[in-house]
């Protein structure tokens, strides 16, 4: 499962982004990452879970499995509650890069 989480700010528009492939991770840590999505119900979230405002900053959150893929927009100051486990294990366990969309 390959999860990319990337925040925008503003006027800026520079992006943060986060990558974090569960292949890569012990199998621990991958267990961990399935069930923290499966407890958000990923792939039923509707696609944008806020409005967006031009200068606020959002987030997407991508999730691809071999079955599915999935994208949710986001203001990043109000992740959505059963989100909020998972952006913290990504940001925490997942390789940060700035100015990358995650491709």
């Amino acid at each position: 499962m390959r999860i990319v989480f990337t925040t925008s700010s503003g006027f800026t528009g520079i992006p943060d982004c986060f990558e974090l492939n569960t292949d890569a991770l012990t199998p621990a840590k991958a267990e961990e990452a399935a069930q923290l999505v499966a407890a958000t119900s990923f792939f039923d979230l509707t696609t944008t879970t806020s409005p967006q405002m031009p200068d606020q900053r959002h987030a997407v959150l991508t999730i691809e499995t071999p079955e599915r893929q999935g994208s949710v927009t986001f203001a990043s100051e109000a992740e959505p509650e059963p989100l909020q486990a998972l952006v913290n294990f990504i940001r925490s366990n997942g390789r940060r890069s700035r100015g990358n969309r995650g491709r």
